[in-house]
C-alpha cells in the first residue's frame, strides 16, 4: 500500500492515540465515550503504512509540545513481534522515545507506547477482539455454521475470516451497519471482559496514571 500525503494535524488533547483506520477510530472513540474519558485525541492513519509520515507531521506541529503521551494502537496481524519492531523503528527514525515492551510507556517528551490488537503477542486484529466479545451471543452459532458450511462445500472462502465474520454478525441485526457505525450504535458489549485490557489502558492514559 502506498503512503498517502498527510495534511497538517491539529493537536487538540495532551494524549494522542494513532489508529490504523477510520473505522478503528470510530470504534475507539465510541469506547472512550462509553467510559466517560477525556483528554484523548484519536487520529486515523488511513493504513498502517502511513505511520511514519504521520509521526513526521505530528512532530513538526506547532502544538506538539503539548503532547504528553503518544500511543500507537495497531493490529498485530500475523506477526505481533514484527509489528512492534516496525512501530519502534518508526519512532526511533523520527527521533522519538522507543518503548522497551508492549503497553509500556517510554520516558521522554512525549512518552510513547505501542498497544497491539487483539492483545499482547496474539495474532489478529481489532475484529478478533469484537468477535470475542460476542462469542456467547446466539447469532454467533449461525455465523459459525455459515462459515463451516462454506468450508464443507468447498465454496470460495474469505481471505480475512475475522473481518468477514464481523460483517455477517452485523448483518444479523435488525438495523444492518458497517463496523464503524455499529460501534457508535453500541453493537459491541463494552463492559465485556474481552475489552477489559483496553478499557484499563485507556483509563490510565486519560487519567495520567501510566506506568
Amino acid at each position: 500500500m502506498m503512503e498517502c500525503p498527510v495534511k497538517p494535524i491539529e493537536i487538540k488533547e495532551g494524549n494522542v492515540v494513532l489508529v490504523e483506520g477510520y473505522d478503528d477510530k470510530r470504534f475507539l472513540d465510541s469506547l472512550i465515550k462509553y467510559l466517560g474519558l477525556s483528554g484523548i485525541q484519536t487520529i486515523a492513519l488511513g493504513g498502517a503504512s502511513n505511520l511514519r509520515p504521520h509521526l513526521d507531521v505530528l512532530k513538526i506541529s506547532p502544538e506538539f509540545h503539548k503532547v504528553g503521551t503518544l500511543t500507537m494502537i495497531l493490529d498485530s496481524d500475523s506477526d505481533p513481534a514484527g509489528t512492534l519492531q516496525s512501530a519502534c523503528a518508526h519512532l526511533s527514525n523520527t527521533g522519538l522515545a522507543v518503548p522497551k515492551k508492549l503497553r509500556s510507556f517510554a520516558p521522554g517528551h512525549p512518552r510513547t507506547c505501542v498497544y497491539l490488537m487483539p492483545r499482547d503477542n496474539m495474532q489478529g486484529m481489532i475484529e478478533d477482539l469484537c468477535l470475542e466479545s460476542v462469542a456467547g451471543e446466539p447469532e454467533m452459532v449461525c455465523v459459525d455454521s455459515y462459515f463451516a458450511c462454506l468450508k464443507a462445500k468447498g465454496h470460495s472462502y474469505p481471505r480475512n475470516e475475522s473481518k468477514a465474520k464481523v460483517q455477517v454478525f452485523l448483518a444479523s441485526k435488525e438495523k444492518v451497519l458497517q463496523f464503524g457505525p455499529a460501534s457508535e450504535a453500541g453493537y459491541w458489549p463494552w463492559d465485556c471482559t474481552a475489552f477489559k485490557d483496553l478499557r484499563d489502558f485507556l483509563s490510565q492514559v486519560s487519567t495520567g496514571s501510566i506506568p
